[in-house]
């Protein structure tokens, strides 16, 4: 896996076929691709998941392409605890996981609040437990993390992308805990880079969820949010 080429990819909710777009074009062969969170997993009934992610699937095996997906909001946590699609190219990679590839070892921070929780079906369409779990102790623990993946940021990286008028939006449809458990898990991320920058010397941090394309250095980290069906490859 070290000597692969190494990309990162944002939110695809459930596109699939972006990837065979993207190997198709730029013919991605022997490549790690890092999936940013909403891959779109949960929405459905597994068996039709799995026969749609397979459509697919077959390409990545000719290619040498493995997908290592981040969680993000609209995924179903509890196949990041315990994967249930078994797929040997694509890896549902539970919070907190530490993947070494290219050399560098990335450290996969899963979960986010959905602004629009309100109007989403519990269990089917969002999921109580989506958003990001702080874990101190296990922050505390890591060592030589060079890149952290995750779905949400911390709020120094937010500010440019976050939309305001949609978080009143929903809080005036009934979602009074809204801006307050967003500020409270944008806090947590703060928090995370704080641990780890005490024993780890970060250089990237890869984001999706913000619908967004762009990047900022704060602390010699360079935090780079990739917009939806972006495709990067830092060279």
């Amino acid at each position: 896996m070290n000597n692969m080429d190494l990309m990162f990819l944002g939110d695809i909710h459930g596109e699939y076929k972006v990837y065979l777009d993207y190997i198709k074009e730029y013919d991605i062969k022997d490549t790690n691709i890092i999936q940013l969170g909403d891959f779109g997993v949960g929405f459905s009934t597994l068996k039709k998941e799995k026969r749609e992610i397979n459509l697919f699937h077959s390409i990545l095996v000719k290619n040498n392409v493995h997908i290592w997906v981040v969680r993000g909001n609209h995924d179903n946590p509890s196949y990041f605890r315990n994967d249930p699609f078994n797929f040997a190219n694509i890896h549902l990679m539970p919070d907190y996981s530490v993947l070494n590839l290219s050399d560098k070892n990335i450290l996969f921070l899963g979960g986010a609040i959905s602004v629009d929780r309100i109007i989403r079906t519990e269990g089917k369409s969002y999921w109580k437990d989506e958003n990001f779990i702080l874990d101190v102790n296990k922050l505390k623990s890591l060592r030589n993390i060079d890149i952290v993946v995750s779905h949400t940021a911390p709020s120094y990286c937010t500010s440019m992308y976050r939309n305001t008028s949609i978080f009143d939006y929903y809080t005036i449809k009934g979602d009074s805990k809204l801006k307050l458990d967003l500020l409270t898990e944008q806090k947590n991320m703060e928090l995370t880079f704080d641990i780890l920058r005490q024993n780890n010397n970060i250089t990237h941090h890869y984001f999706g969820h913000y619908h967004n394309s762009g990047v900022i250095e704060i602390n010699n980290i360079k935090h780079r949010v990739l917009n939806i069906n972006e495709l990067f490859n830092e060279r």
